[in-house]
């Protein structure tokens, strides 16, 4: 009891567990570079009771990755994205933050979801002026601060920590987008 061969898949290469297409073997596909596979990557020969072995399932398709990739949505004004390039397969990650004093509105992270064509699974988030940061508030901490005696090393250290800490959250975000 045996398949038949399915065939190649163009723009691929394909692993067979037995080169005889007995039940049970089973095929696995591979893209070559500059492609994405479309369906599923390994079919396995099945036998059928009363009848002839067949596939699992269909072939997949190698599609070009310029086909099936999202481009690149842009700039939120006042913002920039983290790990920004021009194209992106589907399941990668966009990430988006704000320039100090602005504040994120919509999803800080968007998704390329596959289709055809591919598409984003939302739209470009806005960067808000924060009310806080430019209303009142800063008028009150700079009167606050105006009186104290944060002199030379005091105010280094300051900013020092704030840079440190800043550093610490773009390096946490960078790993968490390149996992």
């Amino acid at each position: 009891m045996y398949c038949s061969d399915p065939g190649h898949v163009e723009h691929s290469t394909r692993t067979l567990s037995d080169p005889k297409l007995l039940v049970g073997t089973t095929i696995q596909y591979s893209c070559s570079p500059g492609f994405v596979m479309q369906g599923g990557a390994t079919i396995t020969c099945y036998g059928r009771e009363p009848g002839t072995p067949v596939w699992t399932s269909r072939l997949p398709h190698c599609m070009s990755e310029e086909f099936v990739s999202c481009d690149n949505p842009g700039l939120p004004d006042n913002g920039y994205q983290i790990l920004s390039k021009r194209l992106y397969l589907p399941g990668e990650t966009l990430t988006f933050v704000c320039y100090q004093g602005y504040e994120l509105i919509g999803e800080m992270a968007i998704k390329c979801i596959i289709g055809n064509p591919s598409f984003w699974s939302g739209p470009l988030p806005l960067c808000q002026a924060n009310r806080d940061c430019f209303g009142n508030h800063a008028l009150e901490v700079a009167e606050a601060t105006a009186g104290s005696p944060l002199h030379g090393g005091k105010v280094a250290l300051a900013i020092f920590i704030l840079v440190l800490l800043l550093s610490v959250l773009l390096g946490g975000a960078y790993v968490y987008v390149t996992r």
